[in-house]
């Protein structure tokens, strides 16, 4: 595909529904199944940190909670999913699987 093509059309479409749903659903399957235990907080606090393109302070903000407790759930999500969120793939991957379950992403610019 061209970016001319690919500008005008989303990823999602790209991607096709089926295979973006399958994605989101199995990248956060870890994090679902804490859900049942402690709301959607992990999601929500994924979601708000990554609509705040990483910054601590805004998510926490966003969140109404304190800045030390969106590091400490970050630290819970790193090790439940396994994975390094300082990498730039990574976040990408997360936030797709986020927007693609319909978790709410507004950036907080």
């Amino acid at each position: 595909m061209w970016f001319p093509e690919l500008s005008r059309s989303r990823l999602r479409t790209i991607v096709g529904d089926e295979a973006a749903r399958g994605f989101a659903i199995e990248r956060l399957a870890p994090l679902r199944r804490l859900t049942a235990d402690s709301g959607d907080i992990p999601l929500s606090t994924l979601a708000a940190w990554l609509g705040c393109h990483g910054v601590v302070d805004r998510a926490a903000v966003r969140l109404g909670v304190h800045r030390h407790t969106v590091t400490a759930r970050l630290t819970r999500i790193r090790s439940i999913l396994e994975v390094d969120l300082d990498d730039p793939d990574t976040r990408t991957e997360l936030w797709l699987a986020l927007k693609w379950q319909g978790q709410g992403l507004a950036s907080s610019d």
